[in-house]
């Protein structure tokens, strides 16, 4: 009896939460958007033969089937908050496909042998900020004039994102936006999740980011992933990065 009003509220909430997370994102300039949009031709080729996941309920049986597999925390990456709390589950789901996942960690661990060829802290985590996404959420992000396409990479669950100017040193984000903390803060509260208080930028490293161009450019070389770097050069950089689905 009350299933069908308890479901109908966990959309509501699910709707306030992504779309105010949505808005509190920088939107895309006209020239940013069109830069991404031709850059990624390739990949939205790859994607031609694959369906989107349009809703929850899509991923629900991709999982099921073994199709997507859960990212966790290792000891190279860590997903930011969103994708490791349980009860977010629904409005962040944390996962990708099978070839996705494996090059995800090739990629954490090719860039942690560089970080150890120059003694870097071995506390530093590269930070996953997206992963597979529903169609209806693609399409919210469009809709909030963020860079995003129609049946993109993240719907198929072959693409993930990681912070082009952030990362984690132990359990804290190190990035440059502590402007919005407070904004973060209240929006994941009224979900009953908790943002970790960002630690200083001073603490930031560059060499983390410029290892892993070069971790990503040898990928690419190989034919494994495309990447792009978004908003290079701002406070919102991140890697998109898209797995080649024709490779072994």
């Amino acid at each position: 009896m009350f299933a069908p009003i308890i479901k109908k509220l966990r959309t509501i909430q699910q709707n306030g939460l992504t779309t105010s997370v949505i808005q509190l994102g920088r939107k895309a300039p006209a020239a940013e958007l069109e830069r991404v949009q031709n850059a990624i031709r390739q990949e939205l080729e790859w994607m031609s033969g694959f369906e989107p996941y349009n809703n929850n309920e899509d991923i629900d049986r991709a999982v099921a089937d073994g199709e997507l597999v859960p990212v966790t925390e290792d000891d190279n990456l860590r997903p930011v908050m969103r994708y490791r709390n349980p009860e977010l589950i629904r409005d962040y789901p944390p996962y990708l496909r099978q070839k996705p996942y494996q090059l995800l960690q090739i990629i954490g661990q090719r860039w942690r042998d560089l970080m150890r060829e120059r003694g870097l802290s071995e506390d530093i985590k590269l930070a996953v900020s997206m992963l597979t996404c529903t169609k209806e959420y693609q399409q919210k992000l469009i809709q909030g004039g963020k860079l995003a396409v129609d049946k993109g990479p993240h719907s198929c669950g072959f693409a993930f994102d990681i912070d082009g100017c952030g990362y984690y040193l132990g359990d804290t984000p190190i990035n440059p936006r502590p402007d919005k903390q407070s904004a973060y803060t209240q929006a994941f509260a009224s979900a009953g999740s908790r943002v970790v208080p960002f630690g200083s930028y001073e603490q930031y490293d560059r060499q983390v980011h410029l290892l892993l161009d070069q971790v990503l450019d040898s990928l690419a070389s190989e034919g494994l992933i495309h990447f792009i770097l978004e908003y290079p050069d701002s406070n919102n950089s991140s890697y998109h990065i898209c797995t080649n689905p024709e490779t072994p």
